[in-house]
């Protein structure tokens, strides 16, 4: 199997696993009013945990393709800080769910409820450890499959802004979110089928 085509489902596997991940935590935020008790609760708010799962497996599968120790400390060390952000995402978000509801309106509500997003930064930090990590072919595709997701996303953003001026429902801004990693997913099955 050539390295583009490893390369290709690897892609396929992180990207399908973010998309759960940001389908299941727009699952917990939609359902925040709604949330029903017990162990159907328990399981929405660990859902996001369980979508991290088909991420870890494309990345513990492209590690163990990788014959050179060296790409694996680095393959280990990035699935290590990406895990552990994402961990400490999925905590912050559920502590935060739980106690920023109940506070009374003001700057500490709107800190504890934005607090996940300092977690998140350390996704972002382990993403940019491992693009200037990568030699300048992967980083090539990686850059042309999120400029096109970009594209699609902009003109997305763009003809729903327009569509809001007709009467259309407000979206919510993780809407976004999602139809970059949507996008970004298609884009990335479409060339691994493709063979680009």
């Amino acid at each position: 199997m050539t390295e583009r085509k490893i390369w290709d489902r690897y892609l396929v596997g992180v990207l399908g696993g973010l998309c759960l991940l940001t389908l299941a935590l727009a699952t917990i935020i939609k359902m925040d009013h709604h949330m029903p008790q017990g162990l159907v609760r328990t399981m929405i708010l660990v859902s996001p945990l369980a979508a991290l799962l088909p991420f870890l497996w494309a990345v513990v599968r492209q590690v163990r393709r990788d014959e050179v120790m060296h790409q694996r400390k680095i393959w280990f060390r990035y699935l290590a800080e990406m895990s552990g952000g994402f961990c400490l995402y999925a905590l912050v978000l559920t502590i935060s769910l739980e106690v920023g509801p109940h506070m009374p309106k003001g700057i500490l509500r709107t800190l504890v409820l934005v607090s996940p997003t300092l977690a998140f930064l350390l996704v972002v930090w382990a993403v940019v450890r491992q693009f200037r990590r990568m030699d300048e072919y992967l980083r090539l595709i990686l850059l042309e499959s999120i400029a096109i997701a970009f594209g699609v996303t902009a003109g997305w953003v763009v003809t729903y802004g327009f569509m809001e001026n007709a009467g259309y429902p407000r979206l919510s801004m993780f809407s976004v979110w999602m139809v970059m990693m949507s996008a970004w997913a298609v884009i990335a099955i479409v060339r691994c089928v493709a063979g680009r």
